[in-house]
């Protein structure tokens, strides 16, 4: 089964140690786990208002890696946050709205040009479960209503919502628009990607890790649990991956 992974960081994270957080030790770590291929975004941005500088040096570290897709990261909030879409053959931007403290609202400037230049947005819902954060550090979350009504006001923009649970994905997947997709990486619950199958089609479900954040072989064990057709392997692995992200 080939996967891109759609929801990986590389970096340092700033609250404790993680292993294999640097590129070579993430890529071997993914592989393992079945990753033929990751989008990946710079973890030094969740405390940086102005991420351009970590965005340019992640990007140039990672340009001559056919594994990763490098995916910047953009604050809306702050002036010139456009510039991070001049990102030479990026794939999507990635919003983390949570930790620089911005609302969605002040994200559709940013959004609507990226569906104008067919870049896709990453909307993440969380970094890291808020009982677990450093009590200086705000990690607002998201929800469901105001990623809806994000797409919903940018319909020629393609949204993946990364980090959010069973409960999130549903209701953003149960009557969110169909410019709205889900990535895997923090869903947990029994058989929970055959189920989320039956109740929202395969078609608005992505494969991701949260690595090295999180340990990448769950994803795997999700996708065992799944028992997955030949068909549904395909469309889940990569296909729908290469379609939203221009990857093919």
């Amino acid at each position: 089964m080939r996967i891109i992974d759609t929801a990986a960081f590389v970096g340092s994270w700033p609250f404790r140690p993680l292993p294999d957080s640097g590129p070579e030790a993430l890529k071997a770590r993914l592989q393992r786990a079945g990753i033929a291929h990751a989008l990946v975004s710079p973890v030094e941005t969740v405390l940086q208002r102005s991420p351009q500088t970590a965005n340019r040096v992640w990007a140039a570290r990672l340009a001559d890696d056919p594994f990763f897709s490098f995916v910047p990261v953009a604050d809306p909030a702050q002036a010139g946050a456009v510039q991070v879409l001049d990102q030479a053959e990026a794939p999507a931007v990635r919003l983390l709205p949570g930790p620089h403290g911005y609302g969605l609202d002040q994200a559709r400037d940013l959004a609507t040009e990226a569906g104008r230049r067919d870049v896709a947005v990453i909307l993440q819902w969380r970094m890291i479960d808020v009982r677990m954060a450093h009590p200086d550090v705000v990690h607002r979350e998201l929800t469901a209503p105001e990623v809806r009504s994000l797409a919903e006001a940018c319909p020629d923009t393609r949204f993946l919502v990364a980090g959010a649970r069973q409960p999130e994905v549903a209701a953003v997947l149960a009557d969110g628009p169909a410019n709205l997709w889900c990535e895997l990486s923090t869903v947990e619950s029994p058989n929970v990607v055959r189920r989320l199958i039956e109740a929202y089609g395969i078609d608005r479900l992505l494969c991701g890790t949260h690595a090295p954040i999180h340990v990448p072989e769950a994803l795997a064990a999700k996708l065992a649990a799944a028992d997955l057709s030949e068909g549904e392997q395909e469309v889940l692995g990569h296909r729908t991956a290469e379609e939203l992200f221009r990857l093919a």
